[in-house]
């Protein structure tokens, strides 16, 4: 049976640490930026991503999320949320909601220890979950880290594509700044020079500056203003995210990024940065949030690599690339009105 609902987790974030590099910024008023007290990180299994949580579903979703569910004696025992939508044509999607990276299938704890039993379980669970999406023209979801194998989406016809992000485990410090490139170590330090750090900003003041410097490139925002406005103030409200941006030495800002997190895993979802942000200004923010998931027990996951454009910038922080699997099924209509769709950008690029 299909739900429409889930249970919602709060997850604390740990407090910020001074870097073994540059020293640490404070507000632009001069004060520290605001700290959090160390709590005990809960885990959830049948949410092992902040994106598998019913708060973040509904706000990214306007509402509209579904899931797969499975029970065993009337328990929960495995989920897989997925976001029903139309293309322009009319075409049925199963898709996940606007900035939902990664999902997938989860499964409650308590999984036999040993190896076989525990793969055939997660296959069993898993061909139950895909029976019961509805159908749609084009399915397709990107996995989280706890999935390992697409077999029994395999099973079902859909196809896997391999893509990559980099991970950066928790360490002390002094051996997260030693694993990053002499580079990346540098511009940092010329960043921290000139710019303040804090996180006492307004999530609607920082979509104004997002938005703007979305116009000086001459792009436009693709996602809801209003969801990513109050997706961004839930998570820290909640402790399950951060805001924190760079002034320059008048005081206007200069570059931002937003970063949410649950039990052991956080993720880099939004940067932006005016003309004045200089060469540093993303990484000096990212280097800040990379110590707090550390001193917070989190790994830091940068959420893709895509080659050419932040490619250099995200292994340059040293962390290791891993790949992340993605599943997709299509009707043959809708694989032919892509193949159409390629083949007629191809020719305008021509």
């Amino acid at each position: 049976m299909i739900h429409p609902d889930a249970a919602i987790g709060r997850h604390p974030p740990g407090p910020r640490e001074q870097a073994s590099g540059p020293r640490r910024s404070a507000d632009r008023r001069g004060e520290p930026r605001r700290e959090a007290e160390p709590r005990p990180i809960p885990h959830d299994p049948l949410s092992p991503t902040v994106f598998h949580e019913g708060w973040w579903l509904d706000i990214a979703s306007e509402g509209r999320w579904r899931e797969a569910r499975v029970e065993r004696d009337g328990r929960l025992v495995a989920r897989l949320p997925f976001m029903p939508a139309r293309n322009r044509l009319g075409m049925g999607l199963l898709l996940p909601p606007s900035l939902c990276h990664v999902l997938g299938p989860a499964f409650a704890g308590d999984v036999p220890a040993d190896g076989g039993a525990r793969s055939l379980r997660r296959f069993t669970l898993t061909a139950e979950l895909i029976a019961q999406l509805p159908p749609a023209a084009h399915t397709w979801f990107r996995l989280h880290r706890g999935i390992g194998d697409t077999i029994a989406f395999g099973g079902a016809g859909f196809a896997t594509v391999t893509d990559f992000t980099t991970e950066i485990a928790p360490a002390p410090e002094a051996d997260l700044w030693r694993a990053m490139r002499d580079k990346t170590r540098n511009v940092i330090r010329r960043a921290e020079q000139r710019l303040i750090l804090t996180d006492r900003i307004d999530p609607a003041e920082f979509l104004i500056f997002y938005e703007e410097n979305l116009r000086r490139q001459g792009r436009r925002n693709h996602r809801c203003p209003a969801m990513l406005r109050d997706l961004i103030a839930a998570a820290v409200e909640r402790r399950s995210g951060r805001l924190l941006v760079a002034h320059d030495d008048r005081g206007e800002l200069a570059a931002g990024i937003f970063t949410a997190w649950n039990g052991t895993q956080e993720h880099y979802l939004l940067s932006t940065r005016g003309p004045r942000a200089g060469n540093g200004g993303i990484a000096l923010l990212l280097w800040d949030a990379i110590r707090a998931a550390a001193r917070a027990g989190r790994r830091f996951d940068t959420d893709g690599l895509r080659s050419g454009q932040n490619h250099l910038l995200l292994t340059g922080l040293g962390g290791v690339i891993v790949p992340r699997l993605l599943v997709e099924r299509g009707t043959l209509a809708y694989r032919a009105l892509q193949l159409g769709i390629n083949a007629l950008g191809g020719m305008r690029r021509r």
